[in-house]
């Protein structure tokens, strides 16, 4: 049985979707008349599988269909329906990272920058020990589904065999983000030793590409273990070096705000490169406080941006 027309309803808290063929023209301003041919009620557990299903079967093909819808459009309503389906590739990244049928954490974030708040950012975490079989394979296979370039790969492969967890991320606030990370496993010992040479610890890798261009760009995360506040703002000063001081001055006064409630070996600082940019960046960890972004909601109203992590 085929069907060109379909309506959706929810009805008594399931999901009713009805099928049918059209049966004759269109009245002047109304909708054509059609032949209902099947009924089928879903519960919203099960429709939400269909969705995702429904979106990773017509992905390959999803840029053919819109160009053929778009071809009976205006032209401004033409170029809104061919802009990427950000939310669809957002939810099949979800989709595949369940299909490894190992643990994972979903992190939410968001960006603050001067007027404007990006709040389509997510992070999947696993720990590799807990995906069965290949788990490199596995997880680049995922990555070759959004288009990771091929030298961005290579690196990424290459990089597996010192990782102990992967994390994908994704971003949709304007051009659609893709982004792998690969975290190192790093001891006690390891950090002691660190900290007493004054070096930090590589502990993530992070590959990161836009699917639409290709463009990619690869960033190391530094740790610098068990520094003390005042070290810490030492190095702020040092990375800003006559930047933007407002920003560096609500570093500072975050830093300040939270160090008495963590001790110097939980305060996690890392500081982030990316060969080929300008990018010069930071991250300051306060997990381990307990406080909420209100707790620190003064400090940051008066200055341009915070970043939860990038």
């Amino acid at each position: 049985m085929r069907a060109d027309a379909f309506k959706l309803a929810i009805e008594d808290a399931a999901v009713l979707i009805e099928f049918g063929r059209v049966v004759g023209p269109a009245p002047p301003g109304g909708a054509p008349p059609v032949r209902v041919s099947d009924r089928i009620l879903l519960t919203p557990a099960a429709a939400q599988r269909l969705l995702l299903a429904l979106q990773e079967s017509l992905a390959p093909h999803a840029a053919a269909l819109r160009s053929a819808e778009a071809q009976a459009l205006p032209p401004q309503q033409a170029a809104r329906l061919l802009e990427p389906a950000v939310e669809q590739t957002g939810a099949l990244l979800r989709r595949l990272v369940e299909d490894l049928d190992a643990p994972f954490h979903h992190e939410r974030s968001f960006r603050l920058t001067q007027g404007a708040l990006d709040a389509d950012r997510f992070l999947l975490s696993l720990n590799l020990r807990d995906i069965a079989g290949d788990a490199r394979g596995r997880c680049l296979a995922i990555a070759d589904r959004f288009g990771m370039p091929p030298g961005a790969r290579a690196a990424a492969s290459a990089a597996f065999a010192g990782a102990a967890q992967v994390h994908f991320g994704f971003e949709g606030g304007g051009a659609t983000l893709c982004k792998l990370y690969l975290e190192g496993a790093v001891s006690a010992a390891e950090a002691a030793a660190a900290a007493a040479a004054a070096q930090p610890v590589l502990r993530h890798r992070a590959f990161k590409w836009q699917p639409a261009t290709g463009e990619a760009v690869t960033s190391r995360y530094l740790w610098h273990p068990h520094l003390p506040p005042g070290a810490i703002a030492a190095r702020l000063e040092r990375l800003f070096d006559g930047g933007d001081g407002q920003a560096l001055q609500l570093a500072l006064a975050s830093l300040f705000l939270l160090a008495p409630l963590i001790p110097p070996p939980r305060m996690q600082y890392l500081e982030v490169i990316e060969p080929g940019t300008a990018r010069r960046s930071f991250d300051l960890n306060f997990y381990g406080s307990g406080l909420l972004v209100r707790d620190a909601q003064g400090h940051v109203r008066q200055c341009g941006g915070i970043c939860c992590w990038a």
